[in-house]
């Protein structure tokens, strides 16, 4: 699951370029145990657009990494 949510967030510069390594690591944290939860998910965009952010930004990874969630492994 790290490496679905990692290539996710690599798959979007406009984000990962504004992250650092520890907020990184907290947001993946936050969605490690489950990806889909929309919780987590919620949780994960206020934290991003904590940080000034564009919401198309969380809408291009979350979408990232829920075709990546469905693709057959």
């Amino acid at each position: 699951m790290d490496i679905l949510l990692t290539n996710a967030l690599e798959s979007t510069p406009s984000l990962s370029e504004h992250l650092d390594e520890d907020t990184t690591e907290y947001i993946l944290s936050i969605l490690e145990d489950d990806p889909r939860d929309e919780d987590a998910r919620e949780a994960v965009i206020g934290f991003i657009l904590g940080h000034d952010i564009d919401a198309s930004v969380c809408d291009q990874f979350f979408t990232t990494l829920d075709d990546a969630l469905e693709s057959p492994r």
